[in-house]
């Protein structure tokens, strides 16, 4: 059983075996549950040498070398020492007037942590080697994506209140840190600001991920639009995510198709941090309601979670957020973690908008879970692209089927799998609203 203070998770076949492990971050050593396959799992983090012993706040699993092992990438907060808190009283850290528990100013900064999977259920830490210590931070959520379309895996990681990093994967084994060259370490104000969850996602070009950044009230979340070449420029106003949040407190949040309307939306999960923000005239308090942001087709978004049903309007402090055909019924529902209550389940309900199409992948020369792979779409009119992510937002795992909206009317010619292994296959659609299932090696080569 585990008994530790859990704070994020991924999920992927770790071992090649056909059914899906899971890694889950702790203050504590982290533990990896290796599925056994009759709906039992086994404790393996130490024995795997994965374990660690900080205080791990997000994961992602990632084939970075492309060798069809899936390996892990861990973002550590903070080193935390009680002897260096100062006790709650009339010495304690305020906020706004308020007195609240301090940190993270003042307290060691973390590295994040990359573990190798040599197989045979064994890892390897690499980070020293491979360039993720070149820089530290207070890590809180790490994105995956390729945003210069190299065929390498790149780490991004959205940091509290220091430079957000960028590993950009060399292809050699080998990260840099271009964060700030790149764009994407501070805001446009060049500030580095409370960032906690993140995702690349290709919102307004089906060859480019773009990338997307939660943070602290008083401040904008942050849009960075990839311009290719290696760099990105923040479209945050411009894109209507900017007054919407500017008040609020951002956690888990990701792209995906809620209206299937052939157009990425944006959830966000929000809430405070500290209770007292509910006696603060200027804060939305600690309680606040989650946000749904539509997309007008043209790339900007419409806070439209008030029209959305009841479950939109729940206020609590909410934290990380998942996503996934829960019922089976082809639309999406969301499940968030809440602060000192259960979770919420919200089932979306509503009468299906368009048509749509779900991709399930598994790998063969690459890794089973497909991890890493690219899916497009090719529409008459809209060419759509999904990665298959495995850790998404802040400190969650969303379902590892990819989801198309395609419109009212949509047909799909084709679809295109970049394999992680590197090939790309061309395979047939027989029908909408409906799951494929794509099996690398069974599609028509590309050309």
């Amino acid at each position: 059983m585990e008994t530790a203070w859990g704070c994020g998770c991924a999920v992927a076949d770790l071992d090649n075996d056909g059914d899906e492990d899971l890694y889950v971050t702790n203050f504590g050593p982290n533990e990896l549950w290796l599925n056994r396959g009759d709906g039992t799992f086994a404790a393996a983090g130490e024995e795997a040498g994965v374990a660690g012993a900080g205080w791990g706040a997000s994961c992602a699993c990632s084939d970075y070398d492309r060798d069809g092992l899936v390996d892990l990438f861990v973002v550590d907060y903070l080193h935390f020492d009680r002897a260096m808190i100062k006790p709650r009283g009339p010495d304690s850290c305020t906020y706004k007037g308020q007195r609240i528990l301090c940190g993270p100013v003042g307290l060691p900064q973390a590295y994040c942590t990359l573990y190798r999977n040599e197989g045979g259920g064994k890892f390897r830490d690499v980070s020293e080697a491979a360039g993720i210590r070149a820089k530290k931070g207070y890590g809180l959520g790490v994105a995956t994506g390729d945003y210069d379309r190299d065929g390498w895996p790149d780490f991004y990681v959205a940091a509290d209140t220091t430079e957000n990093m960028l590993f950009h994967n060399l292809g050699n084994g080998t990260f840099e840190e271009v964060g700030l060259p790149a764009g994407v370490a501070r805001n446009d104000n060049a500030v580095a600001q409370a960032g906690m969850g993140v995702q690349f996602a290709f919102v307004s070009n089906p060859e480019r991920e773009d990338l997307f950044v939660v943070n602290y009230e008083d401040d904008n979340n942050t849009y960075y639009l990839n311009k290719g070449g290696g760099f990105f420029d923040e479209e945050t106003q411009s894109r209507g995510l900017g007054a919407p949040c500017f008040k609020h407190l951002g956690w888990g949040c990701f792209f995906q198709d809620f209206d299937f309307d052939a157009d990425l939306d944006l959830f966000i999960a929000q809430g405070h941090v500290v209770p007292q923000a509910s006696a603060i005239s200027s804060s939305p308090g600690y309680a606040q309601p989650n946000k749904l942001f539509l997309n007008d087709g043209a790339g900007r978004f419409s806070d439209e979670g008030a029209r959305c049903g009841d479950g939109l309007r729940i206020e609590k402090s909410s934290r990380g957020a998942a996503c996934g055909d829960l019922d089976g019924d082809g639309d999406l529902d969301l499940v968030i973690n809440e602060i000192d209550e259960r979770a919420t389940l919200l089932e979306c309900s509503g009468p299906p908008r368009g048509r749509w199409l779900a991709v399930s992948l598994q790998g063969t020369r690459s890794n089973r879970s497909a991890i890493g792979a690219v899916v497009v779409l090719q529409g008459a009119s809209r060419t759509q692209a999904r990665r298959v992510l495995s850790g998404v937002g802040y400190a969650s795992h969303s379902e590892l089927t990819v989801r198309f909206g395609l419109g009212a009317r949509g047909t799909v010619k084709e679809l295109l799998v970049e394999w992680p292994s590197g090939g790309s296959e061309l395979f047939e659609v027989a029908g909408l609203n409906r799951i494929v299932k794509c099996v690398e090696g069974q599609g028509r080569p590309a050309p």
